[in-house]
């Protein structure tokens, strides 16, 4: 009797895990899906990789590897710093040469008696201030929207993340209002028994709460423009370029709406007031810079970057919300005309900050 032998074949060798690129082409969820639920998306590519052939996003966690022109990339951080610059300086030295003349925190100073710098600085106020309240909704609260609601996280436990991180830091900004308001009247009470003192009282607060809201106005802007920088520092799709135009014109009216602010405390120093111009002036350029660093490994829809841009973007919507000053002010004792170009100069602010919302 015979016998056969079969050679026994070796088991394949387990492959090494390899990091996924644009090129697998894999999705983490259909096309038609994903581009309902994030509609945003296939018209703003810069948001988030694209799948080649199909546009839908590539797998979650992808890395782009596209065509990357490092020269561009690192003149945009020049760009960026040269464009907020302008944005930044124009209505702080309107408020230079307007001066101290002016009773503190004026909001209806427009008219022939104020000159071309006054009007200058009222139109860039209020411009500014419809810049943020639709900075704080078109931009920041709707894109921690997006990122919350990115399949790429999967479902979250609470839903309703984002708006809930912007209600957290709007009730943080509250309170540290509140806190200084109370601090600042219990103070008062102490110093009822001279007048002339408790009016110097009066103005050191008015001063003192101006400041804090300049702050506060800033930390929102820093908090979501670090995040922006590193977005185009890293990107390397075809939408770079329109990508960079619209940052540009985003920082020069968010560089307005924060100068006007920082140029109404003409009380305080020099160097403090310069210390806030660098500051907004360099925290894009260095998220570029950042995003230059670490594009080999920086993925627009990997959940680290899901989870911190939309806590950033939540974070700030909640801060820039209170910023508003057509109550607390001059204006409500305004007249018809003065009120009427305010409201006005607001709505072209909102407008015009909004259509930027289409890409950025």
């Amino acid at each position: 009797m015979s016998t056969t032998t079969t050679a026994s074949t070796p088991s394949p060798r387990p492959s090494s895990p390899r990091r996924r690129t644009v090129s697998d082409n894999v999705c983490c969820t259909p096309t038609d899906q994903r581009e309902s639920v994030i509609p945003w998306r296939r018209a703003n590519p810069s948001h988030g990789p694209h799948c080649p052939e199909a546009h839908a996003q590539s797998a979650c966690g992808t890395v782009v590897l596209g065509s990357y022109n490092m020269g561009m990339h690192i003149a945009s951080i020049f760009i960026v710093l040269v464009t907020s610059f302008f944005g930044i300086m124009l209505p702080t030295v309107a408020g230079w040469f307007k001066g101290p003349s002016v009773a503190d925190l004026d909001s209806a100073s427009v008219g022939r008696e104020y000159g071309v710098w006054g009007c200058v600085f009222f139109f860039a106020r209020h411009i500014g201030t419809g810049i943020i309240i639709s900075t704080a909704f078109i931009h920041l609260l709707y894109h921690g929207f997006l990122m919350f609601s990115d399949p790429c996280l999967g479902t979250l436990h609470f839903p309703p993340t984002a708006p809930a991180i912007a209600l957290a830091g709007a009730f943080i900004t509250f309170l540290f209002d509140f806190v200084a308001a109370w601090r600042q009247g219990v103070q008062d009470d102490r110093d009822k028994e001279a007048s002339e003192a408790c009016n110097i009282s009066i103005e050191t607060a008015q001063r003192r709460k101006a400041a804090w809201q300049v702050i506060l106005l800033e930390a929102g802007i820093i908090f979501h423009s670090v995040m922006i920088g590193v977005t185009l520092g890293a990107d390397s799709s075809s939408a770079w370029t329109t990508l960079l135009l619209v940052i540009i014109f985003h920082q020069l009216f968010e560089g307005a709406a924060l100068g006007a602010r920082i140029a109404s405390l003409h009380w305080q120093t020099k160097l403090h007031t310069i210390l806030q111009i660098l500051a907004f002036m360099l925290i894009t350029p260095i998220g570029i810079a950042i995003g230059i660093g670490v594009r080999q490994s920086f993925s627009a829809n990997g959940t680290a970057a899901l989870v911190s841009i939309g806590i950033l973007d939540s974070t700030s919507a909640g801060i820039l919300l209170l910023a508003s000053d057509f109550v607390d002010g001059p204006l409500k004792n305004a007249s018809g005309f003065r009120v009427f170009m305010a409201f006005a100069s607001l709505l072209t602010g909102l407008v015009v900050m909004s259509i930027l919302g289409r890409w950025v």
